[in-house]
């Protein structure tokens, strides 16, 4: 008689084990699908859903706070009415603020938690203010300064309470950046340091004490990135003539006519800055009319971008002797011919990232056919002028460059789940079709310059 098998006690707990597997199993399946199917939505249908119940309103939440990062909201001392805020009010990590009665404490009950881009615009921060603020900017990201009055210095009200900033956009023309000075001194936010700090954005019409800008580079070696706006645009470049140690790895400069400077003493101080090793990458943005057409522009060394707001048929013929290019922006709309496209897609072997606003695909489509590093290309267009978009056609057509890369087609929401309905395929072998809001705006130069700088 063979001796009977062992009862292992413990197999009926492996049995509910097994099933509660299967549980976990279920749900997370579950919760994958209905994130499947909410990236299928646009914002409008996912307020919709939003509203049903809350097992979606949760998910719908989480969903938002993931994909739209730069989604903003505006808080003004009224209380929100678009639906939009409404649903998704703690959601907003991009956050627009009105000062006014109650705004910050609005902050503080909404907003606190999550923000990471926050810019004070259009109003003035009383000194009552200066304690709230101090709790809620303490781990933001990026700050961005324009239209505001405070009631004493900048440094003391805000920016010293910005431990871990990394982005600071400053905008003082024509007054819109003011602060009260009768207990302090006058740009003292100049003169500290910014342990965190990588991007400085400054736009000025004139630097009162250039001295003052000289020192905020000495105490934050830190920031790699420098934008200077077109009004201290001769300021800077003077400035990192007289200071050799001053280094940047991208230095971007907006163009505005010099008339007091000739364009061959510019373009030689910026190559001897190349030669210091003072910038590695240098970024020119035309916002007014600026006679690129001249060649010396084209003599600049480590051009890296060029950006122009009001291209024309000029524009293009001097980009015809550029070919150094990695990253390019124009608002073009019905300037540029199919032809000029093609002759610039071909022309520019080294472009990396584009973004064009444009009123024809036909515009776009070149960039994909002919320019073979081309990795990113952000578009501005109508949704029913992308309808007539082959992406077949396109994908083949790439195909047949040598070592071409894979493009990344950026664009809007409403374009984007306009063709994510009607093709069946957005996603081939060397294009495919994604949303804006999916990049991360804060590394790419050719977005727009940064949505969120406007």
């Amino acid at each position: 008689m063979t001796e009977a098998e062992p009862i292992n006690v413990g197999e009926e707990p492996n049995v509910q084990n097994d099933s509660s597997n299967d549980d976990n199993k279920f749900l997370t399946m579950m919760a994958l699908a209905g994130e499947t199917v909410l990236g299928w939505l646009c914002l409008k249908d996912l307020v919709s859903v939003n509203t049903t119940c809350k097992q979606l309103k949760k998910q719908t939440e989480e969903h938002f706070l993931e994909h739209y990062p730069w989604q903003s909201v505006h808080i003004t001392q009224y209380r929100p009415r678009k639906k939009l805020e409404l649903c998704f009010n703690a959601q907003f990590r991009n956050v627009v603020v009105h000062p006014g009665p109650e705004v910050f404490d609005r902050m503080i009950s909404h907003h606190n938690k999550r923000v990471h881009c926050l810019e004070f615009h259009k109003g003035e921060i009383a000194e009552i203010d200066n304690g709230i603020i101090a709790g809620i900017v303490k781990n933001v990201r990026i700050i961005k300064i324009t239209g505001t009055t405070f009631d004493g210095e900048l440094y003391e009200c805000l920016l010293k309470h910005c431990t871990h900033m990394e982005h600071l956009i400053i905008i003082k023309n024509d007054g819109q950046l003011k602060e009260c000075t009768q207990r302090g001194t006058k740009n003292q936010w100049l003169l500290q340091s910014y342990p965190s700090l990588k991007q400085f954005y400054l736009v000025s019409k004139s630097i009162d004490a250039p001295e003052n800008l000289k020192i905020f580079f000495r105490l934050n070696p830190n920031v790699r990135t420098f934008h200077s706006g077109n009004g201290i645009f001769m300021h800077t470049v003077n400035i990192l003539m007289a200071n050799e140690w001053i280094h940047f790895d991208e230095l971007h400069l907006d163009i505005a006519p010099c008339s007091s400077h000739s364009l061959r003493d510019i373009v030689s101080n910026l190559n001897q800055l190349y030669d210091n090793q003072q910038y590695k990458r240098l970024f020119l943005n035309v916002l007014f009319y600026v006679n690129i057409l001249d060649a010396e522009w084209w003599q600049v060394k480590g051009l890296y971008g060029f950006s122009c707001l009001n291209a024309d048929s000029n524009v293009f013929e001097a980009l015809m002797k550029v070919n150094q290019i990695r990253m390019l922006f124009l608002r073009i709309g019905e300037v540029l011919s199919h032809d000029q496209a093609v002759r610039l897609a071909k022309n520019f072997h080294n472009l990396e990232e584009i973004n064009l606003r444009i009123t024809d695909i036909n515009q776009i489509t070149p960039f994909i056919s002919h320019a073979v590093n081309v990795k990113k290309i952000y578009v501005d267009i109508e949704v029913e002028c992308l309808m007539n978009l082959d992406l077949d056609l396109l994908d083949e057509e790439r195909k047949k460059l040598k070592n071409a890369n894979k493009i990344e087609m950026y664009l809007r929401d409403s374009a984007y789940f306009e063709m994510k309905w009607k093709f069946s395929k957005i996603n081939y072998n060397l294009i495919e079709i994604k949303r804006r809001d999916d990049l991360n705006a804060l590394n790419s130069f050719a977005v727009d310059e940064m949505d969120w700088l406007k």
